[in-house]
């Protein structure tokens, strides 16, 4: 920054900034490249210079690491305007000659086009590059060398060299260094953002180099006015918390004197004359620098081009002119292919098409001597193709989900959850990389549903299994949906009704074996009442309860074959033959449990109805006037029983 300019006793003399701290080439040089985080936050300082410079329609153009000084606090300060120009100065220049320095100069102004403040947007992507990689983008021996590769070659891509280099910053790089001016960002302020963006993403380390600012090195521009005394206009810097721009001094020429414009004139070609001293013993030392050093940090040719050269053609194949006008229609011939192939690309209604149109644009070679505007075409026409192809995956994704998503709901009305689940799972494989997230989201509510339904069939088994209902559990697998009817639930509901069957023929059976036991014993009443307390326990079983009923048939039987017995007996009947141990007794009536039988002496004794033989029933059965073949099946039933449980 140039503090003074004045004479002192006939010398004119001028007072500059002393800048304590490297350039960022030394710091390369020295100390390598640097980190994500580190070159970010240079870059962003510098921008915020470049959007001043670009505010007050200054173009640097030799934006490079050793223009970048880094002061104490490690504040940006973006010095040497020895070639910069005005906006107006850029418009009025018809030379068409390379200016600036080879391996950090943008596109077209190695091709001699217009340019504007976007070259140095370009210069300040190629620095980045330089301070990240610890490598130029491009490598040459001679400039023009360099900037041939410039206009034929892609940069090898930063995240090559530099693996760990963010995705955001490695974005952030190749929009900076666009061929094509109007891809890089329109404006140093909108880069500035875009940075601060990935700053505060948390992508890349938020260490800024220090608390300072940028401060850009303005050069001295003929016509500024002074103050009343005729001083030079006032030196700004940037405030850091702000923004704003602050005066930081003001100085008059010695004596009080206008300046004259000659002054500045004379003070142009010293600071000029000590540039070329300083660059040379700065060259000099950073030569010594690199040979004492174990960098590997490449030197390359970063000077200015101090003589102009001619611009870099892009096909110089020939001079022959009929050749460059075929060359020229055959340019045109595919511009306008390639802007028909764009009109119909936009048109596309059906994937048929698309199909159509992807298989022309994809025979074009784009290595087979396209122009750097055809390539360019050609690459947003294949970005272009690769965005309606994407548009039509994802409608055809969503009319496929709109679909799926309805059968699946009536599926699940079904509780058809497997089919359902399988369904989602066919059209994940199929459109999973568009509507991978929908389907995982229907996924899990189907999921949902038939672990819903599940628990609320398990909770329904399980209290039918605690009341031992077996009705209840044979409806719940009665209404089982068809999909469930192998299913662990219906597993789970046969095994229940198993073990229940298995357990109420036991209590069946124990109902029937005491029957039995009464009948044995000739308790008939007991075991009529007692039929009628528990025949509901064999109900459930069809056949435990036709069992169940037979044999109380027997014992109503048995009881009606007293009855008779003892109303068909007459007084003093007498039994021919033997009753234990009497001999030809008196049979006088009978009850459930015994024979009454009369003794000699006049006494009675009863005998009960199981000390009896057969024969001996069947005789009473005669003596009252019955037929014992009538009561033939009831009197074996008892029989039987009495055989089953005898000694009980």
């Amino acid at each position: 920054q140039v503090h003074d300019v004045g004479t002192e006793n006939g010398v004119h003399y001028f007072s500059m900034e002393y800048i304590d701290g490297p350039t960022c080439l030394h710091v390369l040089r020295n100390q390598g490249k640097l980190s994500p985080g580190q070159s970010l936050e240079i870059i962003r300082q510098t921008a915020k210079a470049l959007d001043y410079a670009h505010e007050h329609k200054l173009i640097h153009r030799d934006i490079k690491p050793d223009n970048i000084m880094l002061a104490n606090g490690d504040t940006v300060k973006l010095a040497d305007l020895g070639i910069s120009k005005t906006f107006d100065e850029i418009e009025q220049d018809d030379s068409k000659k390379i200016v600036g320095t080879p391996h950090y100069i943008a596109p077209e102004a190695a091709k001699g086009n217009k340019i504007d403040h976007r070259v140095d947007i370009y210069s300040l992507g190629a620095t980045f590059y330089h301070i990240l990689s610890g490598k130029t983008p491009y490598q040459g021996n001679a400039p023009t060398d360099i900037l041939k590769q410039l206009l034929k070659d892609d940069p090898t891509p930063i995240q090559e060299l530099e693996p760990d280099t963010p995705d955001s910053v490695a974005e952030l790089l190749e929009r900076m260094m666009h061929k094509d001016p109007n891809e890089r960002y329109g404006s140093a302020m909108d880069l500035m953002k875009d940075i601060e963006k990935v700053q505060g993403s948390g992508d890349v380390e938020t260490n800024k180099p220090g608390d300072g600012e940028t401060i850009i090195l303005r050069r001295l521009v003929a016509g500024n006015k002074g103050d009343e005394q005729g001083g030079l206009e006032t030196a700004y810097t940037t405030n850091h918390t702000s923004g704003d721009v602050t005066q930081n001094s003001h100085t008059t020429l010695a004596g009080g004197n206008r300046f004259n414009p000659v002054h500045l004139i004379l003070v142009l070609v010293i600071v000029a004359a000590l540039g070329v001293i300083g660059y040379t013993v700065a060259s000099k030392k950073s030569g010594d620098d690199k040979n004492n050093s174990n960098s590997t940090v490449e030197n390359p040719v970063d000077d200015p081009i101090d003589d102009p050269i001619e611009p870099i053609v892009e096909d110089p194949q020939t001079s022959n002119e009929e050749d460059i006008e075929n060359a020229r229609a055959q340019e045109r011939a595919m511009i306008k292919q390639l802007d028909d192939l764009d009109k119909q690309l936009r048109a596309a209604k059906d994937s048929t098409t698309l199909t159509a149109i992807s298989k022309e644009i994809n025979d074009i070679n784009a290595d087979a001597g396209l122009s750097r505007t055809a390539k360019i075409k050609l690459a947003g026409l294949r970005q272009q193709l690769d965005n309606r192809i994407q548009d039509f995956k994802e409608q055809a994704a969503s009319t496929a989900y709109n679909k799926l998503n309805t059968d699946v709901r009536a599926l699940a009305e079904r509780h058809e959850y497997k089919t359902a689940l399988n369904r989602i799972n066919a059209l994940q494989r199929q459109h999973g990389k568009v509507i991978g997230t929908r389907l995982d989201s229907l996924r899990r509510d189907i999921e949902s549903q038939e672990v819903l339904f599940r628990s609320r069939l398990t909770r329904q088994v399980k209290d039918a299994e605690r009341l031992g209902d077996q009705d209840k559990l044979r409806e719940i697998r009665n209404k089982l949906p068809p999909a469930f009817v192998d299913s662990d639930i219906a597993k789970q509901i046969n095994a229940s009704l198993r073990k229940l069957d298995k357990k109420d023929a036991a209590s069946r059976q124990a109902v029937i074996v005491e029957a039995e036991k009464y009948l044995a014993d000739w308790e008939l009443t007991k075991a009529i009442n007692y039929y009628t307390e528990t025949n509901h326990v064999l109900s459930s079983s069809k056949t435990a309860a036709n069992q169940y009923k037979a044999l109380n048939d027997h014992i109503i039987k048995l009881r009606e074959l007293i009855a008779l017995i003892d109303k068909g007996l007459k007084p003093r009947e007498t039994y021919r033959g033997s009753i234990k141990h009497l001999q030809n007794p008196y049979v006088n009536g009978a009850d459930e449990t015994h024979l009454h039988v009369l003794m000699d002496n006049g006494g009675s004794v009863k005998v009960a109805w199981s000390e009896l033989d057969r024969e001996t029933i069947n005789n009473v059965i005669t003596l009252a006037g019955q037929k014992p073949d009538d009561f033939k099946a009831a009197l074996d039933a008892q029989k039987s029983a009495a055989d089953k449980h005898s000694g009980e």
